[in-house]
């Protein structure tokens, strides 16, 4: 297949497309330059501009989503934007299926800003005709994770803290190697067309917990 993985700089953009290299032909999506490498070709584009993602997806079978604007003030409607447009030009270009990585968290909780803006960055993917497959994740425990880093940098630099609410907020880790495995394996797949899931490890636990 030839696949388009946007924020393919990311954490885990870089190891998909590691993962997905020799068994596909892989397009790299980035805002910024980089020479190609075997079995990866990198092209220029933000999702921001539809030019640029309607010459980035051209020819492309699978679209892997992973792109978010969470460290600007207007990082919801930026995403929906981007997403509206990546919906927009997969469709033009005959884009079979679009994978989306959101937000993991349970049906009846209130969501945070952050996670609200996750589905409804997958809402707007789904205004389009192309099939999509959304994979929701919590924490990604791994290096260069950000959720991850964060705990890791406070637990290095504080010897102690005066503990928010959100430290008694449950979540579901879940392994880097195990996500991307999980992202691998439904890109092409029939049976995960249009269909959703939650992808966490096998322990829930409190931000507290994870610090402790």
């Amino acid at each position: 297949m030839n696949v388009a993985v946007f924020g393919a700089t990311g954490t885990i953009g870089r190891a998909l497309v590691e993962r997905l290299r020799g068994d596909h032909e892989v397009v790299a999506v980035s805002r910024r330059p980089h020479p190609d490498e075997p079995g990866v070709r990198w092209v220029v584009a933000d999702v921001g501009n539809p030019t640029a993602v309607r010459d980035a997806v051209d020819g492309i079978d699978v679209v892997y989503y992973l792109v978010h604007s969470l460290g600007n003030a207007d990082f919801a409607d930026r995403d929906r934007r981007g997403a509206g447009i990546i919906a927009r030009a997969a469709e033009g270009a005959g884009v079979e299926q679009i994978v989306y990585l959101g937000g993991l968290a349970p049906a009846d909780t209130e969501l945070s800003e952050h996670l609200r803006s996750r589905h409804e960055t997958e809402a707007v993917l789904r205004s389009g005709r192309v099939p999509v497959t959304a994979i929701g994740a919590a924490v990604v425990v791994g290096r260069g994770s950000a959720a991850f880093e964060t705990i890791v940098a406070l637990v290095d630099r504080l010897p102690a803290m005066v503990c928010p609410r959100w430290v008694s907020t449950p979540t579901q880790p879940i392994a880097l190697e195990d996500i991307v495995g999980y992202l691998a394996g439904v890109g092409g797949l029939e049976a995960a067309l249009d269909q959703s899931y939650q992808a966490g490890g096998p322990e829930v636990l409190t931000y507290r917990a994870m610090i402790e």
